[in-house]
Formats: structure tokens, C-alpha cells, sequence
């Protein structure tokens, strides 16, 4: 389940801005995670990548490798 946000687009279609696209996920994601979090693993591919800035100021990137679901419980595997 995906919440579709509506814009008012002007007649010329836009193209939406890196800043947008990151808005529009963050904005549903934890919207999905605070209203179904069975749902979450939806997000992730079996190769979806993450990144965060460590405090050092340096990147970490972590790779998914599963998501999967046993016993009802969703799980995601990251190396």
C-alpha cells in the first residue's frame, strides 16, 4: 500500500527535483511504517541500497541481500 500524494502541477508538467522524489519517499515511508509496518519490506529490493553519514562525516553503504517473511515476521537482511 503506497500513499499517492496529489500536487497542483502547472500546465507544463514538471519535472520533479531530486529534493521532491526524496520528500515524497521519506514522507511515505514512515507513514507506512507507522501504519503498517508488515508493509515496509515493500520499499526494499533484494538489492536496494542505503547509505548514512557516519559522525566522522564519512558515508556508510550497506547493500540488502533478502527480505523475506517467516513466521509472519518480516526480515531484512543487510550486508
Amino acid at each position: 500500500m503506497f500513499v499517492v500524494l496529489e500536487m497542483a502541477v502547472p500546465e507544463a508538467v514538471q519535472t520533479p527535483t531530486p529534493q521532491m522524489v526524496g520528500n515524497a519517499f521519506v514522507e511515505q515511508y514512515y507513514s507506512i511504517l507507522h501504519r503498517d509496518p508488515d508493509q515496509v519490506h515493500r520499499f526494499y529490493h533484494d538489492s536496494s541500497v542505503m547509505s548514512r553519514p557516519e559522525e566522522d562525516g564519512t558515508m556508510t553503504t550497506v547493500t540488502t541481500t533478502a527480505v523475506s517473511s517467516k513466521n509472519g515476521l518480516q526480515l531484512l537482511v543487510i550486508t
